[in-house]
């Protein structure tokens, strides 16, 4: 990205009512990361994740899952990173340059290695690039660097990337696992087995793998950063059961707990064998009409239902309290996201006078087809069944396996599914990919908008470098998509961990992935 602005919010904020441990800023190779209490870091110790699973791949090239992404943190290193009010901050990439508008130098950190003695240089960089976007790789992470249309060495330690047309979000998408440098020596010895010996440049080197079970890493005695990690090893533990995770970081068996549930944050808060810190922002909740099927090929229906949503009973019986209304597909906490922006609330009469309107079957009755895997999203759909009956609308509710369920939206044949997407650090890095007509990057889209205001819109803000004029066109498709009622959204909803009080060194990063090489046990 050519600018150094600002993405996202300050971290740290309160985040419905829950207040975030006390913690400064993630450094990048000064002072450590403490605690506003905490004393010098401590060397040593193993720290103990409970997580709701393990990676079933070891390489970010294939991981489609969280507990991937925080296993990443510990063994790989990305090219960039954000700090915790969203500022693009070096790592493997020291510096770079933006001579024009369609070009990025990247100059490389010296004086690193991968965990096999290996040196990270720019060949290393340009294989990265190369092996994701080979379709023969299969790689998950291609779609997210197809802005690129070459990369070609300038150095031994520096990479000049071209991208097809300008585009303000593409460096921050190498903070995450598109950005996550592997060795091409281990790639190419380990070719068929690439998923269980990673080899990168990160903090942690892995010991061992028992899929399902636990994930044990040690400490790079060679890390390029002499005074980290601090902790000796990391078990990252599979523990599914959300009430068996609060046991285990209770209990101190655990000093980590991932994913605690909305409904148990309350009474955390009175306890004095945790810390429990909210992340606003990790993620929203949001309706995809199907608007070529009966009922959602009609605008005054779509609105009708927009407006019966009761985004406050919501609040209260899914998410406990936490976080706060959406009516935007922009992430809490960014600097695109205007907590202000509340276009309309919720009104049975105008519904009901939209309903009369709308070309559709009477009476108004569909069946809602889901997966009843996701114990949000059921709530969700049961509060809108009972908002939608307020106004004559009959949402009858059939559960089917996960499989089927997808299916089922990817050949087109639903009404209106709920969905929710997951922090990224700008608009520019999922807004095509859910609302840009030529679409081919969701399941749902046989039945995605069509609007070719809402293309240009999108278009125009990706390659727009001023921010203000940015958030300006991104209000401007705010209300497109409003009016449009295609989508319509429901909560912005935060990341919650439970701590032991001796983990120290934590910062709340509004991805709401742990930094683990900060980390120290008291």
């Amino acid at each position: 990205m050519a600018t150094r602005r600002q993405f996202l919010g300050d971290a740290a904020r309160l985040a419905g009512g829950l207040m975030i441990a006390a913690c400064v800023p993630a450094p990048t190779g000064g002072p450590a990361a403490q605690t506003a209490t905490a004393g010098a870091p401590k060397r040593g110790g193993e720290l103990v994740l409970a997580d709701s699973g393990t990676s079933p791949t070891m390489d970010p090239a294939f991981s489609g899952h969280t507990t991937g992404r925080r296993l990443f943190r510990m063994i790989y290193d990305p090219l960039i990173d954000l700090d915790e009010k969203g500022n693009i901050i070096p790592v493997l990439a020291e510096r770079w340059e933006t001579p024009d508008p369609t070009t990025i130098v990247l100059h490389l950190r010296q004086g690193v290695t991968f965990h096999d003695g290996s040196k990270f240089d720019a060949e290393a960089v340009k294989f990265h690039f190369d092996r994701h976007l080979d379709p023969k790789t299969g790689s998950l992470r291609r779609s997210e660097l197809l802005a690129l249309a070459s990369v070609t060495i300038d150095g031994a330690y520096a990479v000049r990337l071209k991208l097809k047309a300008p585009d303000q979000s593409f460096l921050s998408t190498l903070f995450d696992r598109p950005g996550m440098i592997l060795s091409p020596n281990a790639v190419a010895k380990n070719r068929d087995d690439t998923s269980l010996k990673p080899v990168g440049t990160g903090p942690f080197k892995l010991v061992e793998h028992v899929n399902d079970d636990h994930t044990t890493v040690e400490r790079n005695p060679n890390y390029w950063m002499k005074d980290r990690p601090y902790l000796d090893r990391i078990r990252q533990r599979s523990v599914p059961t959300d009430s068996t995770r609060l046991i285990e970081v209770r209990s101190g068996n655990a000093h980590i707990a991932e994913l605690v549930p909305y409904q148990d944050v309350e009474r955390l808060k009175s306890a004095p064998e945790v810390n429990v810190v909210s992340i606003p922002g990790s993620r929203y909740y949001y309706v995809v009409w199907n608007v070529a099927s009966p009922y959602g090929k009609s605008k005054e229906f779509r609105q009708a239902l927009n407006y019966l949503m009761d985004r406050d009973a919501m609040g209260k019986a899914v998410f406990y309290g936490l976080g706060e209304p959406a009516f935007a597909p922009f992430m809490a906490g960014t600097a695109f996201h205007d907590p202000a922006y509340r276009p309309f609330t919720r009104d049975i009469a105008k519904a009901k006078a939209l309903l009369e309107k709308a070309d559709v079957p009477r009476p108004f009755k569909f069946t809602r087809y889901m997966s009843g895997d996701d114990p949000v999203h059921v709530k969700i759909n049961q509060i809108l069944q009972e908002n939608y009956r307020e106004a004559g609308v009959t949402m009858d509710i059939s559960f089917e396996e996960g499989a089927a369920a997808t299916a089922r939206e990817t050949r087109g044949d639903f009404t209106f599914t709920t969905s929710n997407w997951g922090t990224r650090p700008d608009p520019g890095q999922y807004i095509g990919v859910l609302h840009l007509s030529t679409t081919t990057q969701r399941r749902f889209s046989p039945g995605i908008m069509k609007d070719p205001e809402v293309d240009r819109l999108i278009n125009a803000a990706q390659v727009e470098a001023d921010i203000t004029k940015r958030k300006a066109l991104y209000r401007q498709l705010s209300e497109r998509i409003n009016d449009n009622a295609d989508n319509a959204f429901i909560w912005h909803a935060p990341d919650v961990k439970a701590l032991r009080p001796n983990v120290k060194g934590f910062v709340a990063m509004n991805d709401f992935i742990v930094r683990f090489k900060d980390l120290w046990l008291e």
